[in-house]
């Protein structure tokens, strides 16, 4: 099964106001604010940016995708998105549409709350340093608030990018590796997108 020809979307979204465990938890979904998503698409090889005004497109994009992947998707960014007032079609997908790269990573060492499993940590034990993200999350809030949105388009393009590569590296091999836990091997994306499709 070639990866370059399923209808797979990988996606990120970014924040508006800082999470600061105090006006503003990690629960707090409306309040967070939508400020930027970006999605990549494995059939059409394009990138796309999406702002509220034109949120909606990412549902659609997603809700038809055979596939849809990043990481931390199902405890950030989909209630992230449905939090968000301005999008109107809410996201639901089956769970068996769904292969959040943190669910899988978390499934592989046993532990739902084990520590180590940021995307920087499996990045860098996986790529090198130059493979790691272009900043930390709480840089985006700060970028979308000075109005720097070219640098906050970047700064989410290149995750959404990043996270592409680790995909693409699950999908060929079946294993991920961090310092901390070291290689362990986990659900192969084209198992769950061959179940999904009915083959």
């Amino acid at each position: 099964m070639n990866l370059h020809e399923q209808n797979i979307t990988v996606f990120d979204c970014e924040i508006q106001n800082e999470v600061d465990g105090k006006i503003i938890g990690w629960k707090n979904y409306d309040k967070m604010g939508h400020a930027v998503s970006a999605s990549y698409n494995f059939k059409s090889g394009n990138y796309k940016i999406y702002f509220n005004d034109n949120l909606d497109e990412l549902a659609d994009d997603l809700h038809s995708s055979d596939l849809v992947t990043g990481f931390n998707i199902k405890g950030f960014d989909i209630p992230l998105l449905n939090g968000t007032a301005e999008l109107i079609k809410k996201i639901s997908l089956d769970e068996k549409k769904i292969y959040d790269m943190l669910e899988e990573s978390r499934k592989s060492v046993g532990n739902f709350f084990a520590k180590g499993l940021k995307l920087d940590n499996h990045l860098e034990s996986m790529f090198g340093a130059g493979g790691m993200k272009s900043g930390h999350g709480a840089n985006a809030p700060k970028l979308w608030q000075d109005k720097k949105l070219g640098s906050l388009c970047s700064y989410v393009l290149r995750d959404v990018n990043r996270e592409k590569a680790l995909f693409e590296h699950i999908w060929q091999h079946g294993w991920v590796n961090t310092a901390m836990h070291g290689q362990k091997q986990v659900k192969k994306p084209q198992d769950q997108l061959t179940f999904q499709l009915g083959f």
